[in-house]
């Protein structure tokens, strides 16, 4: 069992001294009581690091999933650029001026619509509570996005 420096454990696995010195921190190479190394056990300890499943797995997934950042993140670039992304209180504020502006248009309906007060009643009737349902899936929906879910369906009998 020659003991050899760091120096020497390196040139044998081709790493930087450093590197050698990370393993010891890591746990992977051993130091003898005077400090200096046995360069068999260090062969084999860093052959059996090299050959550990696990420790190539989890810097495989690590890899990946910096990789599928990445492209995320160039994916909301590109869709930014292409103007395929909308600020949600501008999406919001979007439904709301609709809402409101239809809202507007209709109030004017029942008087149009006819002279007779009653029927008029109940058209203004008829009318606010299809509004105000519509306002209602309008803050439903801008609930449900701000929380950071997709808008939900808001057709009736809709099952998408």
């Amino acid at each position: 069992m020659p003991s050899v420096t760091a120096t020497a454990v390196g040139q044998h696995i081709d790493v930087t001294r450093q590197r050698v010195m990370q393993f010891v921190d890591e746990g992977v190479l051993i130091r003898n009581e005077d400090g200096s190394f046995d360069i068999d056990d260090c062969r084999v300890r860093y052959i059996r690091w090299l050959r550990d499943d696990g420790r190539r797995i989890n810097k495989s997934a690590s890899a990946n999933r910096v990789h599928d950042a990445r492209a995320r993140d160039i994916e909301l670039k590109i869709a930014e650029r292409e103007n395929r992304l909308v600020d949600i209180d501008d999406a919001i504020g979007a439904m709301d001026d609709v809402v409101g502006a239809v809202k507007a248009a209709m109030s004017g309906v029942p008087a149009q619509f006819t002279g007779d007060l009653s029927q008029r009643a109940k058209l203004e009737t008829l009318l606010g509570q299809a509004l105000n349902a519509a306002a209602d899936m309008v803050t439903a929906q801008a609930a449900d996005l701000r929380s950071g879910g997709g808008a939900p369906s808001i057709i009736a009998g809709d099952d998408a």
